[in-house]
């Protein structure tokens, strides 16, 4: 594309009137999965991308002017910034920042229905829009491992599996993608909690002789802190972090080992600070290993992956919104 992707830009590309992209992706029985396999397959053949590709989990919103298009509702909407009637995918994009010029594409998505959208009062809603019978509810976290986990299960050559912070904090989804011997690089909010040393957990003793004998596990002994009270303890370097047309650009960096507790289980991961501007940080949990340098902890977390991914994921749910 030498332009924008959008269906006016694909048309003039391709010499096809873009009314006529816009009737074909519509109306035409065209399987958007296909596409999907077919992408991914294309990439599974190029060898210079069997290093140094990440996924990236994000997604993208559509405003909306009513409630009778597929999965339109009241939800938080990225683009606008506040709540509104909207159309909202989880997108699963692939970026290659290694190769020449960098590379990028969007791999698959699924739009997301609120809970709403499965009441009886919408059953009707459902069949004529085409939804599946055997869709169900699932949450954006649940619908990002479905999409990770199919491009795992195809094998596809990646590096590391990178979230924002809506999708970073699961450590429900930390856990899936670290069951599955993946790398994840998990944006967290500033207020997340940390042990420096691991916590010791275990099923506490009743106290007297009312109330419910305790039968979950829970944290015994050690002391948790906020995620941004460490800063100000760590070694902070400067660090290399892309090629532009300017040099070498160069980014602040620090990181320590802690833990966090999920399900009753104490995780180490790896606490990454990244200095974005003056007195702005942002920071992520990655379950890299213990002995990994600095270096390529910064590598893993370069946000310039996170931005590229942006337009791509802007086309991408004209798509998924006529999967249904």
């Amino acid at each position: 594309m030498k332009g924008e992707r959008h269906f006016a830009g694909i048309g003039r590309e391709a010499g096809v009137e873009g009314q006529n992209i816009q009737h074909f992706m519509s109306e035409s029985p065209w399987s958007g999965e296909a596409v999907c396999r077919q992408v991914q397959d294309e990439l599974k053949a190029r060898p210079e991308l069997l290093s140094g590709g990440v996924l990236l989990v994000d997604e993208s919103a559509d405003e909306k002017a009513g409630d009778k298009v597929a999965g339109a509702g009241k939800q938080y909407n990225g683009r606008m910034g506040k709540v509104e009637t909207s159309q909202v995918g989880v997108l699963l994009s692939y970026v290659n920042l290694e190769v020449a010029q960098g590379f990028w594409t969007w791999l698959d998505g699924k739009l997301f229905l609120p809970q709403g959208w499965f009441k009886e009062s919408h059953k009707g809603l459902r069949e004529r829009l085409g939804i599946p019978k055997s869709r169900c509810f699932q949450t954006k976290v649940e619908l990002a491992w479905e999409l990770i986990e199919g491009v795992i299960s195809r094998g596809l050559s990646f590096e590391m599996v990178g979230f924002d912070t809506l999708y970073g904090r699961s450590g429900w989804l930390r856990d899936k993608v670290r069951g599955a011997g993946q790398v994840y690089m998990a944006e967290v909010p500033v207020d997340t909690p940390v042990y420096l040393e691991k916590p010791l957990l275990g099923i506490p003793e009743r106290k007297g002789k009312r109330g419910r004998k305790p039968s979950h596990i829970q944290v015994l002994s050690g002391e948790a802190v906020r995620a941004d009270s460490l800063r100000e303890r760590l070694t902070w370097r400067l660090i290399p972090v892309r090629t532009t047309e300017r040099g070498e650009l160069c980014e602040r960096f620090a990181a320590c080992r802690v833990w966090t507790v999920h399900e009753g289980e104490a995780v180490e991961d790896w606490l990454v600070v990244r200095e974005e501007s003056e007195d702005k940080y942002s920071y992520a949990l990655c379950n890299a290993p213990a002995d990994t340098p600095l270096e390529q902890l910064a590598w893993l977390y370069r946000r310039p992956a996170y931005d590229v991914c942006g337009s791509v994921n802007a086309t991408s749910l004209d798509i998924i919104g006529n999967r249904i």
